[in-house]
């Protein structure tokens, strides 16, 4: 049985051409694709957290740009895309690199199509960009944390072609996956799209609390992982981050769907040596969610949030802390998310964020919004801070 193929290469600097280069060195390491070229290829990037190049947040426009020119030389007709297209690429640096090489950007969430899904664990329908079932989906993802998944990748970066509300549903398709079950519904979508090639952006990675920025920090890795099989590129990115790749449900799931291998003697890895790739001491998200808080007295409780709900909360809980907020042991309960655990008040207090927990605790429990700004978080709890006797702990 041949082996799944995965390459990782070393950039050395973040120079825009040494970058280049090493996408090259990396791609050309395998043979051209043999796809249908009357389809075009998708390049699905990673954008959420709007970062310039310099910051390493979003996968690197020159990573995305020269994976394009590479299905280019072979042939394909190529497009860049991620949610809100040109509005925020524009912001990562993709937009003016992409308009310099001619690549046109998409927004897939601007031409979704009800998809059934032969096979599903959960999803038996759902919504897709018809672009990317239409074309041959790359996914260069960023090399990251999340706090729900443990690791997002190239799988979970997949999920940004999916959004809207299918008839009869009352919530985007995004925030039902948490519901019902993030780790099934991110296989199933990739059974459902299928994607041809993955490509890890890992020159600067995300470690701590992801997928925002508020807990979490870079770390330059100086690494660019590739493959044609998917899952083998996130479960060798999964060990390079020191993770067994069972312990990532969703990459576990992908291959129970035949998408793939995540077993190590089912993988042969070239370019730089396996040993060398490894980063020592990667620092995960915490396996208790609730050590998300780092503001004394106040305590967070999440049942299976989205991630902008985790991100809006942990940007209000780092700007709470930045102004010296203290507050007595057990003062407070932030509750997000669906299916929370509620127990018995132990709080003087209680703030609950998300349209999903409308039927939980009082309306004047509630924070506006879905996600909630982080400014609304903040100054819920200011305002909980003024109702109450006590005043902060300096």
């Amino acid at each position: 049985m041949a082996k799944s193929r995965v390459y990782i290469t070393k950039v050395e600097s973040d120079a825009f051409a040494e970058i280049d280069a090493a996408v090259k060195r990396t791609l050309g390491a395998f043979p051209a694709p043999d796809w249908d070229r009357r389809k075009k290829v998708y390049i699905k990037v990673n954008a959420i957290c709007e970062s310039r190049p310099e910051e390493g947040y979003d996968t690197h426009p020159q990573v995305a740009v020269s994976v394009a020119n590479w299905f280019r030389s072979h042939g394909f007709e190529v497009l860049i895309g991620e949610n809100d297209g040109r509005r925020i690429l524009a912001r990562t640096g993709v937009a003016e690199l992409a308009d310099k090489h001619g690549i046109p950007l998409h927004d897939p969430l601007s031409d979704l199509v009800e998809r059934h899904i032969t096979g599903a664990f959960l999803l038996k329908r759902t919504l897709i960009s018809k672009t990317v079932l239409e074309s041959h989906p790359v996914s260069i993802a960023k090399f990251k944390t999340h706090l729900e998944a443990l690791m997002s990748l190239s799988l979970k970066n997949m999920k940004g072609c999916v959004g809207g509300r299918l008839s009869g549903n009352d919530e985007d398709e995004r925030i039902l996956y948490h519901r019902i079950g993030m780790s099934e519904c991110i296989a199933d979508i990739n059974l459902a799209m299928r994607p041809r090639m993955a490509v890890v952006d890992a020159i600067r990675a995300m470690e701590g609390i992801g997928p925002g920025r508020a807990m979490s920090k870079v770390r330059r890795l100086g690494l660019v992982v590739s493959g044609y099989d998917a899952v083998a590129v996130d479960a060798t990115c999964c060990r390079i981050a020191g993770i067994e790749p069972r312990e990532v449900k969703h990459v576990m799931l992908a291959a129970r769907h035949g998408l793939g291998t995540a077993k190590a003697n089912e993988i042969e890895i070239t370019g730089v040596p396996f040993e060398q790739a490894v980063a020592r001491d990667f620092a995960l998200p915490p396996l208790d969610a609730s050590a998300i808080s780092p503001v004394e007295g106040i305590e967070v409780l999440l049942g299976q949030p989205c991630s902008n709900c985790v991100s809006a909360l942990a940007t209000a809980l780092m700007m709470l802390k930045d102004e010296g907020m203290k507050l007595p042991d057990k003062s407070l309960e932030i509750v997000a998310g669906t299916n929370p655990l509620l127990e018995e008040r132990t709080t003087e207090g209680r703030i609950i964020l998300g349209r999903c927990l409308r039927e939980v605790g009082r309306p004047e429990e509630r924070v506006s919004g879905c996600p909630p700004a982080a400014s609304f978080i903040v100054e819920a709890v200011r305002k909980f801070v003024r109702q109450r006797d006590f005043r902060p702990k300096s």
